[in-house]
């Protein structure tokens, strides 16, 4: 795995990788032999714990924290925004993903890439809204609450009717298109 060859690719035998971090050749060694596809479909803790079983706590602090940063996350973000390109949607649908997916700021655990894939689905079919049309409906259900309120206390029933029939339109716009 590309991800520890950096640890053997090295000219001496206990480098320093990190603040204050050293991992003999025979910690590096062990590492190499990790089953590498099981560690990218662990979580976080549990990874740490296969870490930790090798080369102590310690030192697996600062290797699955590297792991998950340099390795996980990467190939998680890549894959994820290949598949945002190469599906069939909306240009707007993926915008929105590919800065989802550009925005995130640590690996996700397999459940949480379950989750965030579902949402991600969602917008391709067109199921989802965007961030902007979310924030168009709040902004326009704010403005059919406040006519609610102003005809409640006197005001015009036109006015509210007439948010009502803007927030409404703008739902069916997005329904139907």
């Amino acid at each position: 795995m590309k991800f520890f060859n950096w640890i053997l690719n090295r000219k001496t035998i206990a480098p320093n990788i990190g603040r204050g971090v050293c991992l003999s050749k025979d910690e590096a060694d062990k590492l190499k032999k990790l089953d590498h596809e099981k560690l990218m479909n662990m979580d976080s803790k549990e990874r740490f714990s296969v870490f930790a079983n090798v080369i102590g706590e310690e030192n697996a602090k600062w290797v699955n924290a590297r792991f998950e940063k340099e390795f996980l996350f990467k190939n998680q973000q890549e894959g994820m925004i290949n598949w945002a390109k190469k599906t069939d949607m909306k240009t707007e649908f993926r915008k929105e993903i590919v800065s989802k997916i550009s925005n995130l700021e640590k690996a996700l655990s397999p459940t949480e890439i379950d989750e965030f894939i579902d949402k991600l689905s969602e917008l391709s079919l067109g199921i989802g809204v965007t961030e902007e049309e979310a924030k168009t409906i709040m902004e326009l259900f704010k403005k059919v609450e406040e006519a609610k309120l102003k005809m409640e206390n006197g005001g015009s029933v036109i006015d509210y009717e007439k948010a009502c029939d803007v927030y409404q339109d703008y739902i069916n716009k997005l329904k139907y298109s």
